[in-house]
């Protein structure tokens, strides 16, 4: 375009960069700062660091920067999750022009949900796909901005237009090839400087673009500026995650989505590589099924396993993540065991009515998103092994049952293990393990025992302290700690093609999945004399905004 390449050029340190639009808005900021992001998109945030941190590993990669990576895994999350507090550009006029002339729509169109591999009509589940596509502006005009921004360093904090360019990225990022064909860059916007609002670096007035565009080739599809599946491993590795069962929108049923918000472009020579990535585990949920054997008297399980009366437990957000390694000294066990509520309200969705289900007996199902690597059951042909769900219960002397439910991928073999015995311990104040006729320290699923027992402490109806830090500062002895008060809710709803009935963690004041980051309860900062897994209980519950 003659009149871009008319303009004067870019002040030293500055780089010409440019960004399509339909419309042309009073202000030109991020999604994330629109109030736009969508649900989860905390968790994008997070699983993306921890498929990064895999992938690095994987690669025996030198680059060790891995608290830098935190802005990679926001490119990430601007070009394939729910958006960020960056504004995407792109070096290119030709993909700002393509953007500024291309109208994006929402879509829904039936799919198939099922195991890897070819579309399977007989067992594959139909479900609704909803994505995005786009069409060529039939008449009108886009805009065309060109901002001269000045660059990054890399290195110090971002600053108010600061421009990221992602061929920079470190190669697990940079490979990426939807933000290869874009040519895309960021720009930081930061709140505080004119609510976000980078239309100051504008080189120029905003361009006009007529459709029809005549004397310039634009990319001819959708899927040469958003590769499919088959060409972009990220995009496959996000598809590949299996899908999880949440409320429908009007919180009558269950519906399969998508475990993390990531955005699917309908294109119809993509559709098929994208289907035959939506992946349900089979059985789509855990519980019924271990029902439905149970009552078959089915051999593979154990004699001793009796989870009759239990109340199953869903969770569609990673917990394992959000909570602290077992040997890191940051688990309290005596605050673990304390304060367990026996039982607690469910919303039940029959009824509309709340009512009493037990929490001395939970079957716990984990969410997929605990696990980063479920595409490498296509590119690597391997199997997985992990653990679908936990079935816990507690006797009145300290002591908890735990057994164990794993799951191969994509064979969908479940295997009950158990019991594994645990009590706590008050002389030595940890939880010991039962081997035989002794009883020792530690034990082989500690973590998931702490772990249920966190879950349960959520509903307590007084404020608790958290076993576990937030913060901590060992050398000074101080911990910033969540409170936990009625911090996750649950709703009672029956089980697609089944009797049976399903407990959902919900967010316990709005329509989102329960969070085990969230501070809706407040946190405390509690300075101590001694480190935070040997802190009396009563010295932590003094610290506590209302007495319990």
């Amino acid at each position: 375009m003659a009149y871009v390449s008319a303009l004067p050029q870019p002040a030293p340190g500055h780089t010409r960069v440019f960004r399509g639009q339909t419309k042309d808005y009073d202000t030109m900021s991020p999604t994330g700062l629109r109030g736009g992001n969508e649900p989860g998109h905390r968790t994008f945030n997070v699983f993306t660091q921890q498929l990064a941190s895999h992938l690095h590993d994987q690669a025996g990669s030198v680059e060790s920067d891995l608290e830098s990576w935190v802005i990679w895994t926001r490119a990430i999350a601007q070009h394939y999750g729910s958006g960020s507090r960056f504004l995407d550009v792109t070096k290119s006029l030709d993909v700002a022009m393509w953007f500024a002339t291309h109208e994006a729509r929402d879509v829904q169109v039936k799919a198939l949900f099922g195991q890897p591999g070819p579309l399977d009509p007989v067992h594959d589940m139909p479900a609704d796909l909803r994505g995005t596509a786009f069409d060529l502006m039939k008449s009108g005009h886009g805009y065309v901005y060109a901002l001269d921004v000045p660059d990054w360093n890399a290195t110090g904090p971002l600053k108010h237009g600061d421009l990221i360019d992602l061929a920079e990225a470190p190669k697990i990022f940079a490979a990426s090839r939807r933000m290869q064909v874009q040519q895309a860059c960021l720009v930081y916007a930061d709140h505080s400087t004119n609510q976000g609002d980078v239309k100051s670096f504008c080189a120029t007035d905003p361009i006009p673009v007529a459709v029809p565009i005549t004397g310039h080739t634009l990319p001819p599809t959708t899927r040469d500026l958003f590769p499919g599946p088959a060409e972009d491993d990220w995009y496959r590795r996000l598809l590949s995650i299996p899908q999880v069962h949440c409320l429908d929108p009007d919180g009558k049923g269950l519906r399969l989505a998508q475990a993390i918000p990531t955005r699917i472009y309908i294109d119809q020579q993509t559709r098929r590589q994208t289907e035959e990535r939506l992946i349900v585990l089979d059985p789509p949920l855990l519980w019924p099924e271990i029902s439905r054997e149970l009552k078959k008297d089915s051999t593979w399980l154990p004699g001793a396993f009796k989870p009759d009366g239990a109340t199953p437990l869903l969770l569609e957000l990673p917990i394992f993540a959000m909570t602290p390694p077992v040997d890191s000294g940051q688990w309290n066990y005596e605050v673990a065991i304390s304060d367990l509520p026996a039982e607690v309200k469910a919303d039940d969705v029959d009824t509309s009515r709340p009512v009493a289900v037990s929490l001395d007996k939970v079957f716990v199902e984990f969410s997929p998103l605990e696990l980063v690597k479920w595409d490498e059951v296509e590119t690597a042909r391997v199997e997985l092994v992990f653990w679908r769900g936990v079935y816990f219960e507690r006797s009145d002397d300290d002591g908890f049952t735990l057994w164990l439910v794993n799951q191969t991928f994509p064979t969908g073999q479940l295997r009950v293990s158990g019991p594994f015995k645990y009590r706590y311990d008050r002389a030595s104040r940890e939880l010991v393990f039962r081997v035989a006729d002794e009883w020792v320290a530690s034990g082989p699923f500690l973590k998931n025992l702490v772990v249920v027992l966190t879950i349960i402490r959520e509903f307590s109806e007084k404020p608790i302290a958290c076993p576990f830090p937030t913060l901590s500062c060992e050398g000074l002895r101080v911990y910033v700690v969540r409170v936990q008060k009625q911090t996750a809710g649950l709703v009672r709803v029956r089980a697609p093609r089944s009797d049976e009935y399903v407990c959902l963690l919900t967010h316990p004041k709005r329509a989102a999945p329960f969070d085990a980051s969230s501070n809706d309860a407040g946190q405390v900062v509690i300075r101590a004399n001694e480190e935070w897994s040997k802190l009396p209980l009563r010295d932590i519950q003094r610290a506590l905004p209302i007495a319990p």
